[in-house]
Formats: structure tokens, sequence, C-alpha cells
């Protein structure tokens, strides 16, 4: 089993206070609504930290996706309603179809099966070379 990967003191540092200053000590722009400039603070935060490697990058995405939540940030009247903006990307089909075919990809690595399944065509297809070159 992989060892898990510890949270790094410094980079989650630097995030947390990139975050912070471009939140609470940057004025918002003129023109710019100050909930989209809270919202470009925590992802120029969660970037610092993809970049940091102050966590995996599944966990600093949960975080980022916890704080967006938290701060209501993307909808201010209604927490429901923030959680619901927080976690729409799941919703999209093609999300779970790239996140499914990558762990049935791995599952076919790491259990050899893949590698079964291209023997059985060979041997089914493989007499010479160019059998398995215009096998159907």
């Amino acid at each position: 089993m992989n060892k898990l990967t510890p949270l790094k003191p410094v980079p989650s540092l630097i995030a947390v206070l990139i975050t912070c200053i471009i939140w609470f000590a940057v004025p918002v722009p003129d023109g710019v609504d100050p909930n989209a400039w809270h919202l470009l603070a925590l992802f120029v935060g969660t970037i610092a930290a993809i970049i940091g490697k102050a966590m995996p990058i599944g966990a600093v995405s949960m975080v980022a996706i916890a704080l967006v939540a938290l701060t209501g940030v993307t909808n201010p009247g209604s927490a429901k309603a923030a959680l619901a903006d927080a976690l729409s990307g799941f919703s999209n089909e093609l999300i779970w179809l790239i996140g499914v075919s990558i762990m049935v990809s791995l599952s076919l690595n790491k259990t050899g099966l893949g590698a079964r399944i291209g023997y059985y065509f060979i041997s089914l297809f493989g007499k010479k070379t160019l059998g398995t070159e215009r096998s159907p």
C-alpha cells in the first residue's frame, strides 16, 4: 500500500497567505463584483497549493470545493445554493466518463487483464504480423 503524502506546512502556508492577501489586502477593482474577486482569491490559492504540492491534488481540490461552498462566493444568498454551485461540475456526464475510464484502465493494468486480452487477440490473429495488423 502506498504511503500517504503528508501535509507540507510551508507550501500550505504560502497558499493560505496568497489567498488572504488577495481576499483582504488587495482592493476590489472597479467593475468587479466582490464575490468574483473572492472567488479569484480562492482560485489563485488553490493553484498555489497545487504548484507547491502542499497536499495531493485530490485533497487540494476537495478543500477548494469546500471553501467555495463554505464562503458562499458563488451564491451569497443561500448556503444550500452555494453548495449546489460548488458541486455542479460533478453533474456533467463527461467528467464521470473520464473518471470511470481512468479507473477501468488502471484496474486492467494492475490486474494484468489488459495483457491477457492482448495475448488472446494475438493468439487469434497473430500467426503472422500482417494478421494482427489487418484484423478487424
